[in-house]
């Protein structure tokens, strides 16, 4: 079975579209997934709460809450590998490092309790300035693909009921008619996805 991945920036149909189907995964799963992103572009404040940079989980009922990714510095979509249950997310890096770097990133999360880097490393191999000595680069997961520097990401869908000969664009188009939405007419609004 196919597997299409795709983020983007996006105009408010598509962010309802990704809302609604995070609310199904709450029923489905069992669980809530909040993510809660670092409260500076770059620091290191997992000493204070560990709730920061992270994506957390807990209970429907809002029982048994915990840090279930860490290292995260901003993630704003989310969504689940349809065959495999693995948590695939964005990652929006950090500024002040110029216009070409740090990339975003796309990541997965086979396993709870990883570490994705932040503020330590971004992307593959780049060692934060101020922070990148103080963490041990062994630790952390890489990134299963590095996006473009400042591309904010702001959702995450994954989908596997493509139509013969429809492209992703053609999916996306379908996906916002049925949901009664116009589609993107946005110029700074990008569609990207990887097929798995």
């Amino acid at each position: 079975m196919g597997f299409i991945f795709f983020f983007f920036q996006a105009e408010d149909g598509i962010r309802d579209l990704v809302r609604s189907r995070g609310l199904g995964d709450v029923y489905k799963r069992q669980k809530l997934y909040v993510p809660v992103g670092a409260p500076c572009n770059i620091c290191l404040k997992e000493n204070v709460d560990a709730r920061y940079a992270s994506i957390t989980r807990m209970n429907a009922d809002g029982s048994d809450f915990e840090v279930f990714a860490k290292g995260i510095r901003n993630t704003v979509g989310f969504d689940w590998h349809p065959v495999t249950n693995e948590l695939w997310f964005t990652d929006n890096g950090r500024d002040n490092l110029g216009d070409n770097i740090p990339p975003d990133e796309l990541n997965c999360v086979p396993t709870s309790g990883l570490h994705f880097g932040y503020p330590f490393l971004h992307g593959k191999n780049i060692l934060d300035p101020e922070f990148g000595l103080q963490g041990d680069t062994t630790l952390y997961t890489i990134p299963k693909q590095e996006l473009g520097p400042h591309v904010a990401a702001l959702g995450a869908v994954s989908y596997t009921h493509l139509r013969a000969h429809e492209t992703v664009l053609d999916l996306v188009c379908r996906l916002l008619l049925e949901k009664k939405q116009t589609p993107i007419s946005n110029t700074h609004s990008t569609i990207t996805f990887i097929s798995q």
